[in-house]
């Protein structure tokens, strides 16, 4: 077997991040018989038939694979060729070396010709060298069979087996039979069509080849009577293979009988030794007069031949040489003679070559080219073509009144304006007339017409003429079609644009058809007989045609992949690292990488467990050897998404063959559920369903969710987690097939200290003490903090570090936590029970904090003290007791802190609470009984906060709202548990510190009161986004994200600085947020973006909605705001920003 790895990298040209570059893959392949994927070959090249006794015949030992995959490389090659004994040899190329062992020149028993081929590729060409033996006749006869023959050997790489393989040649023997072939002649190189017009050049050129199985001594090719009506000018000597030895000569005569030398048996090049010496290919200018050539050639072995034939230039004269006028429709007819001689026999052949004189024409040449280059190309895209047309070298009049006919094919529209000429050489100007019809002759494609009316195009009739070329070059359009795949051809087509000249006057090149509907707009339709044979009255020009093809795609790409991010890392990636109780959290992204919309989109995600496979082929072990939980309910980045979760072993799934079906596979449980369980670590699988969410072509979709480690997880051990997903297209029934990404993982490291653990359990009794049989709970979220200067729990200064969630341990035992990899400072935890689990605190009945099985937890806030931790200290003795048998007698407080969006004072649908905010409980005579923040329950549900076991009594709650944030108006609307309690005028915030307070309550023995709540309103201010425009279209989709870390700045109308920030998350952990406080600001300002290293800006205020476009100006990095006061608040002062591809 062979194991290899594999890394892709792009650069893309469509919208999408550059550089991209993917994961590694090993893949291991058994590779079966390398030997049969190896070839060795041995042919006889000369001569093409039998050969004669005494003769030379060539042959050809190859090495080559057979297949350049699925193969391995060999090393220290020797190709052996073993000759007929008898043979001589005569030669061997490359190198090979003749064995000799006597000396004597003959091929006796054990002579071999050998190779020394060294190492050889699957990537190479196939390997072929020459020998060339021969079989005298004292020792062979007519009747006698001979079989040559080859072996290979050398070694395998990577296995290093040996390999070994043969091949043979066999023939006999015949009598000498020369062969010249079918000697050809041709006539060629006319301007345009068969035929010259007068004044012109065209050549003849001549085939020359030995195909028989002897050498000729002499081979001629005699063209000694050219035609009256043409002159000769110039040669081109040819090119030649099989040539060693040969020696060639060139003469011509003036008047038929003498004839005079022009290359003197000069010897041509070999083509296996010298290919760049001699003649090829040499043009050779002729004295006036010459009427007649011949090409000699001296030795001409078996399977010489022209590869580029031998040429004679001619022009046709105006008259004759006998003074007779030559004109249109004249033949001009030319014999010439090839001849043999072998053995002193003559062995001959001829041929005719024909013409026809012709009249003056210009000749039209058209090409069409996509400049873009950027096939196949998706709808809105904009492609450029370049149309070249011309007069083409060798015509013989200009081009006059051209005109340029371009039928734009249905699915692309023409750019208006955005055509542009230019004129080259052609002499032409700017075009007289220039049309545009949309749906042309109802077929909904769009005719362009460009039109010179009184201009001519030049020509250049010289010896070495050009083409007399213009360009024109414009854009069209990609517009969205409806096939998966379309090939759109465009064609375009010149003509002249000229109602009285005959039509025999212009002629195309080659393409040439009938303009049947008048595209020329000259007012006649008609055939291509172009030299007007029918003499049919009314004949229109031709059309000259041209076509280019471009392809559409409309194909939707989902492309997904899915990456993580253990507790020891701060990226996402392929595999991640993390430790027993530590983080692992996934990120899937899928990009509509094509150009359509697609819609339903489904993800599957089944969660790493032991035994486990992948999702769509259950045959395939993913090899987990650990399995994390999930701690928090998974948020969906897009309205009316839904999640479900499932907590069965074989949970149902996307069948791989077919999107639409969810019930796959055979047997498998459908227990989907959109409830969130009450313990979240029974969680086996998650499948979301985005419903009608339409994912835009370029655009992304981004989810995340966060699990954990359970606590003594194996370190070194690994675990595997792969999705499923499908969605579609906007313009199709069906779904598209499944696909599974590559799998990601997670491996365990260490958990290093400082250490706080870790334990929550049910202390049936509510004693407090962890007794036998007491179980753990699972579902307990846990919040690391440490105190801010006060030192004291549940301030404002407090700093939440981490969170996790209680979980089974390893071996399944419930109610673990961890965090490892503190750095040495003082700690507090807040834990919180289950929501609507009806779980209390209980008292703690040790003294001694680290005796390891008492309850840390205050029974009123459920925060613990203070905890030092010192380097490498271990503190996994921290734990809480909590029990389902209320204290008698006491009382519980709550709830709620949201963002209250509209400032109406009532919890609105939609709008979120809020966490972080310090919420501080009094008796009614001011005596301080505790204090906590709103935090995230187990439920996913931020914003909550919560006092127990406290005495009846009278009480009041003072908030202190975040900085920037004010109180909403108290006691708003009909429902107390929907309003907020607190006097906005106590949260004067210009003031930090101050509290909003509300008014004193009565708690009553065993009541749980749920409706003390407090909404915060935001400051007045400006800002507030900056996001990553993926599409680069300066408009905010609901799949992009905010972008945190740039610096942002306001300046006055001095351009002073006023203030600068950063953007963070805002109080819903959101990226990408700014804002400015404008208590203090009055007139004119500007805030400016510094831009991340490689991001540019987005164009500024696209579409017709300002809440979600970019407002930056790219060319400055600002946006300038006029008339701010400090009641004013504008949050859609936004800066969209992107990768430029």
């Amino acid at each position: 077997s062979v194991i290899n790895t594999a890394t892709i990298a792009s650069t893309a040209a469509t919208p999408n991040p550059p550089g991209i570059k993917s994961d590694d893959a090993d893949i291991k392949s058994s590779v079966e018989n390398p030997a049969a994927k190896w070839d060795v070959k041995k042919k006889k090249l000369l001569p093409s038939g039998e050969p004669v006794l005494d003769g030379n015949v060539t042959y050809e030992v190859e090495l080559c694979p057979t297949q350049r995959t699925g193969n391995l490389n060999l090393t220290d090659v020797i190709l052996t060729d073993n000759p007929e004994v008898g043979a001589e040899f005569v030669s061997a190329d490359n190198g090979g070396t003749f064995n000799d062992v006597d000396g004597d020149g003959a091929v006796d028993a054990g002579d071999t010709v050998t190779w020394n081929v060294g190492d050889r590729t699957v990537g190479q060409e196939c390997y072929r060298s020459r020998i060339v033996l021969r079989y005298p006749a004292t020792s062979f006869t007519l009747s006698s069979k001979v079989v040559n023959s080859v072996t290979g050997d050398g070694t395998f790489e990577v296995t290093n087996a040996p390999f070994s393989d043969s091949g043979t040649a066999g023939h006999g023997f015949v009598n000498p039979a020369p062969g010249l072939g079918n000697f050809d002649k041709r006539n060629t190189g006319f301007a345009y069509g068969s035929r010259p017009d007068i004044g012109t050049q065209f050549y003849y050129d001549y085939k020359v080849e030995n195909t028989g199985n002897v050498s000729f001594e002499t081979i001629t090719v005699f063209d000694d009577a050219l035609p009256d009506e043409v002159d000769a000018n110039r040669i081109t000597t040819g090119k030649y293979s099989n040539d060693a030895g040969v020696t060639f000569s060139v003469e011509y005569t003036t008047d038929g009988t003498t004839w005079q030398s022009l290359v003197d048996n000069e010897v041509l090049p070999d083509t296996n030794n010298d290919p760049n010496s001699g003649r090829e290919n040499e043009s050779i200018t002729l004295p006036a007069g010459v009427r007649g050539i011949r090409f000699i050639y001296n030795n001409a072995p078996v399977g010489f031949k022209a590869d580029d034939r031998p040429r004679l230039y001619v022009t046709v004269r105006s008259s004759d040489i006998n003074g007779q006028p030559v004109q249109d429709g004249d033949l001009i007819q030319n014999t010439a003679t090839l001849t043999g001689v072998f053995n002193s026999q003559n062995y001959t052949s001829n041929d005719d070559a024909i013409t026809y004189v012709d009249r003056p024409r210009a000749v039209g040449i058209i090409s069409k080219t996509d400049l873009t280059g950027n096939n196949p190309y998706t709808p809105s895209e904009l492609v450029e073509f370049r149309i070249t047309a011309g007069n083409r070298r060798n015509a013989r009049r200009t081009l006059e009144n051209p005109v340029i006919v371009d039928i734009l094919p249905d699915g692309l529209s023409y750019v208006p304006n955005s055509y542009v000429f230019s004129a080259g050489d052609s002499g032409l100007g700017t075009p007289t007339n220039f049309e545009v019809v949309e749906n042309y002759e109802g077929t909904g494609r769009t005719l362009l017409r460009w039109i010179w009316e009184g201009q001519s195009a030049n020509f250049d009739s010289g010896a070495f003429s050009d083409d007399k070329e213009w360009t024109i070059t414009y854009k069209v359009s990609v517009e969205e079609g409806d096939d998966d795949q379309s090939n759109l051809t465009n064609t375009a087509y010149l003509s002249t644009y000229d109602p009285g000249s005959d039509p025999a006057d212009f002629v195309c090149h080659n393409n040439a058809v009938s303009d049947s509907n008048d595209l020329d707009r000259d007012g006649k339709t008609g055939d291509t007989d172009v030299y007007d044979t029918d003499t049919a009255p009314g004949n229109d020009n031709p059309l000259c045609r041209t076509t280019v093809d471009i392809n559409v795609t409309t194909l939707p790409f989902l492309q997904a992949r899915k990456l993580v991010q253990g507790g020891l890392n701060n990226v996402y990636a392929t595999s991640g690292q993390s430790y027993p109780g530590g983080g692992a959290d996934y990120q899937i992204t899928a990009t509509n990488t094509g150009t359509t919309p697609i819609t339903e989109i489904v993800i599957v995600d089944v969660f790493p467990n032991i035994g486990d496979t992948a999702v769509l082929n259950t045959n395939l072990p993913r090899n987990s050897q650990w399995r994390p939980y999930l701690i928090s309910p998974v948020e969906v980045p897009v309205a009316n998404a839904a999640v479900y979760y499932s907590t069965s072993s074989n949970p149902c799934r996307l069948n791989p063959l077919d999107g639409s079906d969810q019930q796959w596979p055979s047997g498998c449980i459908d227990d989907w559920s959109t409830a969130f369980p009450s313990d979240p670590t029974a969680i086996t699988a998650v499948k979301i369903d985005y419903g009608n969410f339409r994912l835009n072509p370029l655009a992304s979709l981004t989810q995340t969710w966060s699990m954990r480690v359970p606590v003594v997880a194996p370190v070194s051990e690994t675990a595997w987690n792969s999705f499923a997903l499908t969605g579609r297209r906007v313009d199709r029934t069906s779904p598209l097939l499944p696909q599974e990404p590559p799998r990601v993982n997670v491996n365990l490291q260490t958990d290093n200290p400082p250490v706080l653990g870790d334990f929550v359990w049910n202390d049936a009794n509510a004693n407090g003490v962890q007794d036998s049989g007491e179980n753990g709970i699972n579902g307990v979220v846990v919040e690391l903090y440490r105190p801010g200067a006060d030192g004291t729990p549940g301030t404002p200064d407090d700093e939440l570090v981490d969170f996790t969630m209680t979980g089974p341990n390893h071996f399944g035992y419930p109610g673990y936590y961890e965090f490892a990899y503190l750095p040495e400072a003082d700690y507090f935890l807040k834990f919180i029970p289950p929501s609507g689990s009806g779980y209390f605190f209980t008292s703690s009945t040790g003294t001694d904090r680290n005796d390891g099985i008492n309850s840390d937890a205050n029974p009123t806030t459920g925060l613990t003290g203070v905890i030092t931790l010192a380097s490498g200290q271990d503190e996994r003795d921290i734990d809480a007791g909590l029990t389902q048998t209320p204290p008698t007698g006491q009382a519980s407080l709550g709830d709620y802190v949201w963002l209250d969006a509209n400032g109406n004072g009532i919890q609105d649908p939609n709008e979120r609470g809020v966490n972080g905010v310090t919420v501080m409980l009094y008796q009614s005579d001011g005596t301080f009984v505790g204090s906590t923040q709103t935090s995230t329950g187990s439920n996913g549900n931020s914003g909550f906060y919560n006092f127990q076991n406290l005495m009846p009594g009278d009480y009041y709650v003072e908030f202190t709202p975040l900085s920037g944030y004010d109180a909403s108006p108290q006691s708003q609307g009909n429902d107390p548990t929907k309003d907020s309690d607190a006097d906005p005028n106590d949260a004067d915030l210009a003031t930090p510190g101050t509290q909003a307070r509300t008014s004193p309550f009565t708690l009553n023995a065993n009541e749980a009161k749920t409706d003390i709540d407090l909404g915060i309103v935001p400051q007045p201010r400006i800002g507030d986004y900056v996001w990553i425009d993926l599409n680069r279209d300066g408009i905010q989709q609901g799949t992009e994200t905010g972008l945190n870390g740039v610096m942002v700045t306001l300046y006055d109308s001095s351009n002073n600085a006023v203030e600068s920030t950063v953007t963070t998350n805002d109080i819903q952990g959101k990226p990408g947020y700014y804002a400015f406080a404008t208590e203090n600001l009055s007139g004119n300002y500007s805030i400016e973006f510094t831009l991340p290293n490689g991001f540019a800006f987005s164009p500024q205020n696209s579409g017709n909605n300002d809440a979600v476009d970019s407002d930056v100006n790219p060319a400055t990095g600002r946006i300038e705001i006029t008339g701010v006061s400090s009641s004013t608040t504008d949050l859609t002062l936004d800066a969209g920003v992107n990768q430029p591809a």
